[in-house]
């Protein structure tokens, strides 16, 4: 139930609509729940760009709906600014739904509250798509002072005209003034897109000059200087493939920037100002001005703003510069002693557009950043997400790939099993491995960025592969940002932490078991896991129902370990009327080059369990024992 000062109450949650205007006519794109305190003076997560269109509840009555949304909207008058300016403004628009689903959602317009229609959200997102980009920029900002008076200083060393941004995805645009003077007859927004005429045609017609050379004359004129002749026609053909290859990829440039929503901004500070026809000096990532003897402090600043793709580029980018002064103040203010204040941007499924969470993180602590579980699962719930996965994580930030530097090692492939031919069995029901991964097989780099050369694990390291592409799906669904670890780093945890004897363990090219990889796992990424132990390869076959199961529920791949040998499942095909199954296999004992047309389906593919190995041995053989790991997604923001 929402309370509006302590008098107006309404029978479910309520909150603001968020959207943009076209032709006149509102068009929401976003709800925002109000939190527990029902503070109607602000909507904090309305990204820049985008408008306060009214609010909604949920819980009213359709017949009621109407005369409930009218005394929200007038209990809410005084406190939000924006909604007296949508009713002045005509463009007032207010929700209601019954039971919260969208097929339920009644719209009215006007101060009035007239029912009315809106657009399918599907189409509402293409609408503002063609409409609309976004602008993004992100700094790490070193303050001289850590304190608010620091932060305060770089706020306002951001506001100022000093500040200019250039795009990377843009460079057609070069660097761009943000000052409010720069904004008169300046390029367009859609010029970052490649919508703006007169970008490079000098270039064009100066390519052209010197391709026909002086009056004309194709290759410049007569050679001099005794030049060897050409075989006539050669130059000519080569000069074609090469102008071939460079318009191809001209117009490919051009046709990503044409569909791309977000340009990415780096942000420029006048490093010196110009004098005597000097250039000027520009500088990435500046810091606050002043000296402190203070030991310096960063904050991590991610804005972004949405605008028009008609607007000017230098009015945009003046709204960008004042976004990220607000953040810098905001975050300054979170400034204490072991506290690292990030911002970012992220764009979790179910949002039409992306959002800017901040949060004040303990310095140094787990990747599963405990210090904003509150105030992640409070965004969860004002945003309707899904309360059981991570979402709105500092790793989940756009651009980012499950923590940065510690994503995975370049040049693995994913998701090896797409694209793979029938499983070979009739009437069964195919359940997989719900996300990506990244195959880890022997003689691969060990860790992130530690041993980039190949690692000699032949003979005794397929748990440890396993083990790493289950993390690696931790990783790229989000659950933490942990680096790969290497197998030293492996033996260490599983040394410090859980009770294993250095002596046996530590720097020794020694096998690992399922119950290694769950303990690991649990105090690493602090993940449970199920075992299962079968005391023949037989009753694996016997637990496919079991092993579906899991893949229907949680997932994640798992570890098969017996016989001297381990695997990582990926899928089950059960067919339960016969009992009969396969399963989805990727083999670490694969080490050949990450190509794939040489790893499916011998390395990555359907299997029975009498299928051989490259041992030569059946894959699941019945005088073995058999004991599984299956780890179990978390339930968690």
């Amino acid at each position: 139930m929402c309370t509006i000062d302590g008098t107006f109450q309404l029978p479910g949650p309520a909150g603001w609509l968020i959207g943009f205007l076209e032709e006149g006519r509102p068009v929401p794109l976003l709800a925002v729940a109000l939190d527990s305190a029902a503070d109607w003076s602000e909507c904090p997560l309305a990204p820049r760009g985008l408008a306060v269109l009214g609010v909604y509840s949920v819980g009213c009555p359709a017949a009621e709906a109407a005369q409930q949304l009218a005394a929200l909207v007038a209990a809410a008058r005084g406190k939000l600014p924006a909604i007296a300016q949508a009713e002045a403004s005509g463009f007032l628009l207010c929700a209601a739904s019954s039971d919260g689903t969208d097929g339920t959602v009644s719209y009215f317009l006007g101060k009035a509250l007239q029912p009315t229609e809106v657009l399918p959200l599907a189409e509402r997102r293409e609408l503002f798509a063609s409409s609309h980009v976004a602008l993004r920029a992100r700094l790490s900002a070193r303050l001289p002072m850590p304190s608010r008076a620091g932060a305060q200083l770089l706020a306002e060393q951001l506001r100022s005209d000093r500040v200019h941004f250039d795009f990377p995805d843009a460079r057609h645009v070069g660097v761009v003034a943000a000052s409010a003077a720069a904004a008169a007859g300046a390029l367009l927004c859609a010029a970052l897109a490649g919508g703006a005429g007169g970008e490079g045609d000098e270039d064009d017609d100066e390519a052209e000059r010197g391709a026909k050379g002086p009056k004309g004359k194709k290759g410049g004129g007569k050679a001099k200087g005794g030049a060897a002749k050409k075989r006539p026609g050669a130059v000519d053909a080569v000069g074609a493939a090469e102008a071939e290859a460079a318009a191809s990829a001209a117009a490919a440039e051009a046709a990503e920037a044409a569909t791309r929503q977000i340009f990415s901004a780096r942000v420029l500070l006048e490093a010196s100002a110009p004098a005597g026809g000097a250039a000027l000096s520009l500088s990435l990532n500046p810091a606050a001005p002043g000296g402190s003897s203070s030991k310096p402090r960063c904050v991590q600043l991610d804005a972004i703003v949405h605008c028009r793709r008609d607007s000017p580029l230098s009015s945009a980018l003046h709204e960008l510069r004042f976004e990220l002064a607000e953040q810098a103040e905001a975050l300054g203010s979170l400034l204490v002693e072991g506290v690292r204040p990030v911002a970012c941007v992220v764009h979790p499924d179910g949002l039409a557009v992306p959002v800017t969470v901040t949060y004040a993180l303990r310095e140094g602590e787990e990747a599963s950043e405990p210090s904003a579980q509150a105030a992640r699962e409070s965004l969860h719930r004002r945003l309707g997400l899904l309360s059981d996965r991570p979402l709105l994580r500092t790793c989940n930030a756009l651009g980012g790939d499950g923590g940065g530097v510690g994503a995975g090692i370049p040049g693995l492939l994913r998701d090896t099993h797409l694209g793979l031919g029938p499983t070979g069995l009739s009437g069964g029901k195919a359940s997989l491995v719900q996300g990506s991964y990244e195959y880890y097989h022997y003689l691969q780099p060990t860790g992130y960025g530690q041993k980039p050369g190949k690692y000699d694990d032949n003979g005794w390291g397929c748990a440890y592969r396993s083990l790493m592409s289950i993390v690696s799906w931790f990783r790229l669904q989000k659950y933490t940002s942990l680096p790969n670890p290497t197998h030293y780093e492996i033996q260490q945890t599983l040394v410090h932490h859980c009770g294993q004897e250095a002596a046996d363990l530590l720097g020794k090219k020694k096998w690992l078991g399922s119950f290694d990889l769950s303990l690991f796992l649990e105090h690493a990424l602090g993940v449970q896991c199920k075992t299962m132990s079968c005391n023949s390869g037989h009753d694996i076959g016997a637990n496919a129902r079991q092993l579906a199961h899991h893949f229907e529920t949680q997932g994640t791949p798992v570890m098969i370990g017996g016989g001297q040998l381990a695997f990582t499942l990926l899928g089950v095909d059960f067919n339960d009327q016969t009992g009969e199954a396969r399963f989805l296999i990727m083999d670490p004992h694969y080490v050949g080059p990450d190509e794939l047309s040489s790893i499916q389906p011998k390395w990555v593919g359907w299997k029975s369990q009498d299928s051989v190995t490259h041992m030569g041995t059946k894959l699941f053989q019945k005088e073995e024992v058999y004991n599984l790991c299956l780890p179990q997604r978390p339930s968690c923001v």
